[in-house]
């Protein structure tokens, strides 16, 4: 894993003290910077390098996608992840949209928080298995397309491997079962993305809904 340099955007301080604490004694992030108002973040990602924004979406004075589409816009390069005490789907559904990274509530541990930081930093996205969840179940009720995005681009390992993404395994556990190199399984995913079309793990969720990958 790389080093990256980190922006914490939150606004609640005690929060922001508990991550800083478990990051710095992790030793792979250096936290060049933390804000409390999307304002604030603006000004540090226009004067520092920053490689992963960590962001809650409620701020004092806009919300955290307001930043998320001007780190889009003016920062494609700068990874971004959510971690935010919404549930519902359609905040998560927005976040999907607009290209974040990765997506946490805030009862996640500082473990899984890790996690994260750790496959996005190596170019990987992460979206915990509640997350995960409520994707699933928005597909489900709306009923998808009954599978004609093509499942037959898949193959059998691909679909074997896609199978454990849904089901929350990460790369190194998914080469572990296996019995392959993780190198493999990221090219399998890269692969995935590729000929499904999709950026990151929702939409490799929703594919596998749609063309009842799961059931097979």
């Amino acid at each position: 894993m790389k080093k990256s340099n980190l922006l914490l955007v939150e606004d609640h301080q005690i929060l922001r003290e508990i991550l800083k604490k478990f990051l710095k004694e992790e030793l792979k992030f250096d936290i060049v910077a933390e804000a409390s108002h999307v304002s604030e973040a603006e000004e540090i990602l226009a004067q520092n390098q920053i490689d992963i924004v960590l962001l809650d979406i409620e701020m004092p004075d806009a919300n955290g996608f307001d930043l998320l589409n001007i780190i889009k816009k003016k920062y494609p390069q700068v990874s971004t992840i959510i971690l935010s005490m919404h549930l519902d789907r359609k905040y998560i559904q927005r976040a999907v949209d607009m290209g974040v990274n990765g997506y946490l509530h805030k009862d996640a541990s500082t473990h899984e928080v890790l996690a994260a930081l750790k496959a996005v930093s190596n170019g990987d996205s992460y979206f915990s298995q509640n997350v995960v969840k409520v994707i699933m179940d928005g597909v489900r009720k709306t009923g998808g397309d009954s599978g004609k995005t093509g499942r037959k681009k898949l193959t059998s390992r691909e679909k074997e491997i896609l199978k454990m993404v849904v089901n929350g395994f990460n790369n190194a556990e998914i080469a572990k079962k296996l019995s392959i190199s993780v190198r493999t399984v990221e090219n399998h995913r890269f692969n995935m993305l590729r000929k499904i079309g999709a950026k990151n793990t929702p939409e490799l969720v929703r594919y596998s809904l749609e063309n009842r990958i799961l059931e097979d």
